[in-house]
């Protein structure tokens, strides 16, 4: 199988897949004597594990980990469970930044009306060091 049909079946895009390989995240499968890569059932199958983990958020480097667990013969789950673990303490933590953005942006939005003026007190607060949330501003527009 060619990679082009390797990436349609498993969602990573034809570099992706090229990158992993570069970077031994993937194994290189043979090649065919026009040079093309000849993925069989077990590159598929390896694709397909990283496209997973990746579409769930986990780094190159916890990938590279999950992949070499997953090559070895015998599996640790515990390590395993330890990465999935870290992911989602990783991701709590995330997800707690993008409420206080959302909240920040939130506010900014309700500090100006809109509309033309000399001041704008979004582009503002974003010039300011440090927090600016307690610095008065003028309003924006008349």
């Amino acid at each position: 199988m060619r990679i082009g049909e390797v990436a349609e079946m498993s969602g990573l895009s034809v570099r992706s897949i090229r990158f992993y390989e570069s970077i031994g995240l993937l194994e290189a499968p043979p090649r065919r004597a026009n040079g093309y890569r000849d993925y069989g059932t077990a590159e598929v199958s390896a694709v397909r594990f990283v496209s997973r983990a990746r579409a769930l958020g986990f780094s190159i480097e916890a990938m590279t980990d999950l992949t070499n667990l997953y090559r070895d013969g015998r599996i640790d789950c515990t390590a395993v469970r330890d990465r999935t673990v870290e992911l989602v303490a990783d991701a709590e933590s995330r997800l707690i930044e993008l409420v206080q953005m959302i909240e920040k942006l939130k506010q900014l939005v309700a500090t100006c009306p809109g509309g033309y003026g000399k001041e704008c007190p979004i582009l503002g607060d974003l010039s300011q060091a440090g927090d600016s949330s307690s610095a008065k501003r003028e309003p924006c527009c008349d």
